[in-house]
C-alpha cells in the first residue's frame, strides 16, 4: 500500500518548443529539485523524472498524509503552474526494463490513476492539487477539499471519485 504523487507543469510542452533542449533541462531541473526536496522532507521516495513530470510514492505509516503535505509544500515553493495528482492503493516496486538498464520503478492501478488525476487538475482544480477518495479516506485528520467529482476516465471500467485539495492557510506571521 502506498500513495503515489505525480506532477506536471502547465505550459511545459509549449516552453519546450520555444527553448533550446539544454535550457529547458535547466529550467525543469529548478522545480524538479524543489519537488524532490519536498518529497524527501516527508519521507517519500522520488522515482522518476520525465521532462517536466515527476513521479514518487509514500509508503508505511501515514503515507497519505505525508504525500499530501509534500504536495502542499511543492505547490507553495514551486513558482510554475504545478499540477499534482494523488492516488492511494497497492503498487509494485521493483526493477523494470532490460537488466543492463533497469531502474527501480512502480507499477499498478494507483500509478495510472495518479497520472490521470494529475491531468484532471488542469481544468478542474485551480489550487493545483487533487486526490482520489482513497487518499482522502486514508487520512486520519480531515482535510479541506472542494466538491467531490465522479469522473469516468477512458479505459478505466469504473467511476473515480476525485476532490480538489485546498491549501492550508499559513499561520499568523506567514511562517509555515
Amino acid at each position: 500500500p502506498a500513495t503515489v504523487l505525480a506532477t506536471t507543469v502547465n505550459g511545459a510542452f509549449r516552453k519546450s518548443l520555444e527553448m533550446a533542449p539544454r535550457d529547458f533541462a535547466a529550467w525543469a531541473n529548478g522545480f524538479l529539485l524543489q519537488i524532490t526536496e519536498a518529497v524527501l522532507r516527508y519521507d517519500g521516495v522520488p522515482l522518476k523524472y520525465m521532462g517536466d513530470a515527476f513521479l514518487g510514492f509514500f509508503s508505511g505509516a501515514d503515507h497519505a498524509r505525508r504525500a499530501l503535505e509534500a504536495a502542499r509544500l511543492s505547490r507553495s515553493i514551486v513558482t510554475e503552474d504545478l499540477h499534482i495528482g494523488l492516488r492511494a492503493g497497492d503498487i509494485y516496486l521493483g526493477s523494470v526494463g532490460h537488466p543492463d538498464y533497469a531502474r527501480p520503478d512502480i507499477m499498478g492501478q494507483a500509478v495510472n490513476l495518479a497520472f490521470l488525476v494529475r491531468d484532471w487538475v488542469e481544468g478542474n482544480a485551480p489550487g493545483g492539487i487533487a486526490a482520489t477518495a482513497a487518499v482522502i479516506e486514508a487520512l486520519v485528520e480531515p482535510v479541506a477539499t472542494g466538491e467531490r467529482h465522479t469522473v469516468h476516465f477512458r479505459g478505466i471500467p469504473y467511476p473515480v471519485q476525485i476532490c480538489e485539495i485546498k491549501q492550508k492557510p499559513l499561520p499568523r506571521g506567514g511562517k509555515g
